[in-house]
């Protein structure tokens, strides 16, 4: 009976000492490694039309998409939307969806990004927010464009609600930024598409023990 009380006792300490079932320790970890990459397209909806006066002429703060209206905080010749679909460490398969309103000054040709969102949706449904950083030269090819950038976690749902870290994108744009011969020989005012492929490489912290927040 000692025994067999002996091995009962040595058998529940060993479980313990093991961890068996322990729960996830809360608090966000260290900066962890991220990779990974993912396919897509973004199309471009301009205000005006692809002409130079019908495209630089023409700003709105208003875009009707598949009856969806998106709002620009200031007035705008363009909207973007993306959607690019993939695997990354850390959430699995992934959804990016991003868009972002662009402005050109009257001083050509500098630029402005506004009302920018990119949002990562993981496997279990857990979002993580990022923010644009800088971007970095564009390389153009025969046919295509090579850009990237940095980009910031800036907190998100579930294990991500306090995320941070970054995240450089490095990707290739299939054709090029605008219709050919832009802006002084292009015409039309339909959408443009530019499909993407791009690589992730960066570090992240989160809370693991969080869970998908519904």
């Amino acid at each position: 009976m000692r025994r067999t009380t002996h091995a009962l006792f040595m058998a529940v300490m060993l479980v313990l000492t093991l961890g068996v079932a322990a729960p996830a320790q809360a608090g966000k970890a260290p900066p962890v490694p991220i990779k990974g990459t993912l396919v897509g397209a973004e199309t471009v909806y301009p205000a005006g039309s692809w002409d130079y006066d019908g495209y630089f002429g023409n700003q709105k703060q208003e875009f009707v998409v598949d009856g969806v209206t998106y709002t620009c905080s200031e007035p705008a010749n363009e909207l973007v939307l993306g959607t690019m679909t993939g695997n990354l460490s850390h959430l699995g398969k992934v959804t990016r969806e991003m868009s972002y309103c662009l402005r050109w000054d009257d001083e050509f040709p500098v630029v402005h990004v506004v009302d920018f969102t990119l949002v990562l949706t993981a496997a279990n449904g857990d979002t993580v927010n990022l923010d644009f950083q800088s971007s970095a030269d564009s390389v153009e090819g025969d046919g295509w464009v090579g850009y990237g950038g940095e980009l910031a976690f800036a907190g998100g749902t579930g294990r991500f609600v306090d995320a941070s870290g970054m995240l450089t994108e490095t990707g290739r744009m299939i054709p090029s930024w605008y219709p050919p011969e832009f802006p002084f020989g292009s015409t039309g005012s339909d959408p443009w598409v530019r499909e993407l492929s791009a690589t992730y490489t960066g570090e992240i912290s989160y809370d693991a023990s969080n869970r998908a927040a519904k």
